[in-house]
């Protein structure tokens, strides 16, 4: 009878640690295997934004081992902080990505190194009320992945990438209203989700825009904000560096 190699036993030893910057929690996790990279590669065309956030949830669950983690407990900006770390150490630090220059239409290979990405921590005693105008409030918070985990695939099907986007962010943003305010009918907070996103698509841009400004003054987690400068015309302009299916592969 084989027995199994001595090497094994190391293999299963090393261990990483970081602090959410939304609610302070000290989370241990460990590193993808090659095993585990490859299954990955079934997401790796995958433009549906709700699949991509089930393979976020897989990401994840292989990796973490602190006892009692719950995924679906994250804010989304602690889950997107989470698995940057869990990328910097299964694949390294550094990130390329190619930018396509509006101006001159040229590419240029971006290398960004993540560890110097700044991290922003959650701000306490925020004002979760948005005026959107003619008289309409919302109380705003910041949502889980549990908030909107029962979304269903199907209702972005047909769409393009970006209609498939902007539609889920429209829903993200729809779920995290708590209580909508009118003059007529005072506080309503038993609302469903798609009459949340009813209000967001026929209030006036302005409004909607109010309720994304309130995002952005809150936000915490990684500042995936980063300045690029074209190889050709040196042109710079700062963009979102993008996360796409080759992120863990």
């Amino acid at each position: 009878m084989s027995t199994q190699a001595k090497f094994r036993d190391i293999l299963n030893i090393y261990s990483f640690s970081c602090k959410l910057p939304g609610t302070g929690e000290e989370i241990e996790f460990k590193p993808l295997t090659t095993g585990q990279l490859k299954k990955l590669l079934t997401y790796e065309k995958e433009r549906n934004p709700i699949i991509q956030e089930q393979a976020i949830d897989q990401i994840i669950r292989q990796s973490v081992v602190t006892e009692g983690f719950d995924t679906n407990s994250l804010y989304l900006e602690d889950r997107f902080f989470l698995l940057i770390q869990i990328r910097k150490k299964s694949k390294g630090e550094t990130l390329e990505f190619t930018h396509n220059c509006e101006k001159c239409g040229s590419q240029t290979l971006m290398r960004v190194n993540l560890d110097d990405l700044p991290t922003i921590e959650r701000k306490e005693d925020v004002d979760q009320i948005v005026e959107l105008g003619d008289g309409v409030k919302v109380k705003l918070r910041h949502i889980t992945r549990r908030d909107y985990i029962g979304l269903d695939p199907r209702k972005l099907k047909g769409l393009t990438d970006l209609q498939a986007s902007a539609e889920m962010q429209l829903y993200i943003h729809a779920i995290g209203i708590e209580y909508i305010e009118t003059k007529q009918y005072g506080i309503e907070t038993d609302i469903t989700v798609d009459d949340k996103k009813y209000l967001l698509e026929n209030v006036p841009t302005s409004g909607y825009e109010k309720i994304k400004q309130w995002y952005e003054d809150n936000f915490f987690g990684v500042d995936f904000n980063y300045t690029v400068s074209c190889i050709s015309c040196t042109d710079e302009i700062k963009i979102e560096i993008p996360v796409e299916g080759a992120f863990f592969l």
